[in-house]
């Protein structure tokens, strides 16, 4: 990391030593799909959005249109911005920033976690600054993904039966915990129905039946029965119905 891109960064987390309130989480399934929960997302605290997500029309009923944190990928910034290595690149993400998500957005994202080809990501501080933009780009210090692990672990979430790691939604869930007095979290569903039998996508904006409990990285089914506890327990809401 160069010299002027580590100044550049908060040292302090900008949420020390507060409560974020009530907190939705908005993941990206598709069982928000008709589910007219966007006025009771943006009722809350603060609002946080998962991997660059669209936030715009015909969503915003299920959605919402609050964003106050919003996270990004390594894979996601290669797919979606040509890895921020082209000045269309750059324009496509400050733009698709500010217009999804207002400018006054916290971006984060965990490069450290990772193995090479990170540069898209240690890179957004200065392309937010080279585009006069006031959003603010944290990065995931990655000694707290190593300790998040052991805590799960010696909860009962084993991930060694070659499962590599969290899946980001619940990783950043369990940030959450520690930020949040109340979690209320939408369009986390792994499954391809929902309790109904109706076929759900994966993604709210795509078409796509892949991924869910399908996906190899993850423990998506070990992950979401710890969800259903935490819920069970009173320490967070899962809601995956219809608000209204």
């Amino acid at each position: 990391m160069k010299d002027g891109m580590y100044h550049s960064l908060p040292k302090v987390s900008p949420f020390s030593g507060r409560s974020l309130g009530v907190c939705s989480l908005v993941g990206n399934g598709g069982i928000l799909t008709g589910s007219k929960c966007g006025e009771q997302i943006d009722s809350s605290d603060f609002v946080i959005r998962f991997n660059m997500a669209p936030v715009c029309q015909p969503y915003l009923d299920d959605i919402g249109r609050r964003t106050d944190l919003v996270t990004t990928s390594r894979d996601r910034m290669k797919s979606k911005f040509n890895s921020l290595n082209s000045r269309a690149g750059r324009e496509k993400f400050v733009n698709h920033l500010h217009d999804q998500y207002g400018q006054d957005t916290y971006i984060l994202s965990a490069p450290f976690t990772v193995r090479g080809n990170i540069g898209s990501l240690l890179g957004i501080p200065e392309v937010l600054t080279s585009h006069n933009s006031s959003a603010v780009a944290l990065f995931i210090n990655p000694s707290h993904v190593e300790k998040m692990l052991h805590i799960w672990r010696e909860l009962g979430l084993d991930l060694s039966k070659g499962e590599t790691n969290f899946s980001s939604g619940f990783y950043y869930a369990s940030v959450a915990l520690e930020l949040c007095d109340q979690i209320h979290m939408y369009g986390f569903w792994p499954f391809r129905e929902d309790r109904e039998g109706r076929p759900v996508h994966y993604h709210y904006y795509k078409s796509l039946d892949l991924g869910g409990l399908n996906n190899r990285w993850h423990a998506m089914d070990k992950e979401y029965e710890k969800l259903l506890e935490l819920h069970d327990h009173g320490v967070l809401q899962l809601i995956s119905g219809n608000c209204r």
